[in-house]
């Protein structure tokens, strides 16, 4: 395995631990096709793809469940500007945060898990992967798998990709307000950063439909 070493821009605030994985780690193949296809982009440049060379294939398809930031430096500190946010993230979250800035929309409750996980994403300039659990209103347990994927120049990330699927074992569950701040702590159980990749073979293409294996 390659290991790609970023030589990190910015400190890492969070004390949350990441695991160090690759693309194999992601369950969502759609998600997988999305880190693949930014790995091969790096590999070309040997360094952060911009935004506007990343078109997957059926990109189209996944835009309910894609949020698009803006990385915006502000007194030292990385803000995430909303620049746009899919139907179904909309729902579950309860509001449209068009330029706003995520830290300042979220509730404080969930910006102390989520906001590690976007730092890390910058200061490692690599895709962030996490899988984590909340509830619905009808109190039914929810499966998350989001990535980030970061988007730039040599000078840093200005842009942030952010891919989030959801599933049930229970199968159907209510999508409106699973990212409610009130007693509502999401239970993580991986934080990942996309780093390892085959040295002999670059990433394999597409996939077809967008399933989770098992």
């Amino acid at each position: 395995m390659l290991a790609l070493n970023f030589a990190p821009r910015l400190a890492v605030t969070s004390v949350a631990s990441f695991e160090s994985a690759g693309p194999s780690v992601i369950k969502s193949i759609r998600q997988r096709d999305f880190v693949n296809t930014w790995l091969r982009l790096f590999a070309v440049h040997s360094t952060l793809p911009a935004i506007g060379d990343f078109s997957p294939n059926r990109m189209d398809d996944e835009a309910p469940d894609l949020a698009y930031f803006d990385v915006i430096d502000r007194n030292g500190e990385k803000r995430y500007r909303t620049a746009s946010a899919g139907a179904r993230l909309v729902d579950s979250f309860g509001f449209l945060a068009k330029q706003r800035d995520l830290q300042d929309t979220l509730s404080p409750n969930i910006w102390r898990y989520s906001g590690p996980i976007y730092d890390t994403c910058v200061a490692r300039q690599l895709p962030v992967y996490s899988e984590f659990s909340v509830l619905d209103t009808a109190g039914g347990e929810v499966m998350y798998e989001r990535l980030l994927l970061p988007f730039g120049d040599p000078a840093g990330v200005k842009q942030i990709i952010t891919s989030l699927k959801s599933i049930s074992i229970e199968g159907r569950f209510i999508n409106k307000d699973l990212m409610r701040g009130e007693d509502h702590d999401p239970k993580y159980t991986l934080r990942a950063v996309i780093d390892q990749i085959q040295a002999n073979r670059p990433p394999s293409s597409s996939a077809k439909d967008d399933i989770v294996e098992s």
